[in-house]
């Protein structure tokens, strides 16, 4: 019998849409309620905080704006997310592209734990 290894996967994508995520939530404010309040769409919201596209330059700076904060802010946290979660998983692999063939976006994996824990030590 093959031993069957999950790897956590993740992207710069899918860091940076957590970001989003948790800024937003941070302002308790529901998805529908933020995009209106920063004037975008709702579903380009929905798939920045899931990792599904990548945000264009404009939209990081309507996001930071909208959160009151540089969008460097926004980037440096991704960046923080992704050093995270390699610390905590070491297995954990990182790869640029979102469906680079044989492994599965990160999304898919992560526990709420880690999520909690990731975003603990990101924001340190």
């Amino acid at each position: 019998m093959t031993e069957k290894k999950e790897f956590l996967c993740f992207s710069h994508t899918e860091c940076f849409g957590l970001v989003v995520r948790w800024e937003r939530q941070n302002l308790n404010l529901s998805q529908l309620e933020f995009a209106k309040k920063a004037g975008i769409d709702l579903m380009t919201l929905s798939m920045i905080e899931h990792g599904n596209i990548a945000p264009t330059l404009t939209m990081i700076r309507i996001l930071a704006d909208n959160f009151g904060v540089a969008d460097t802010m926004l980037l440096a946290g991704a960046e923080r997310v992704l050093k995270a979660i390699h610390e905590m998983d070491p297995k954990a692999i990182h790869y640029p592209e979102r469906h680079e063939k044989g492994f599965f976006p990160g999304a898919l994996f992560w526990e709420q734990r880690l999520l909690d824990n990731v975003r603990e030590k990101a924001l340190k």
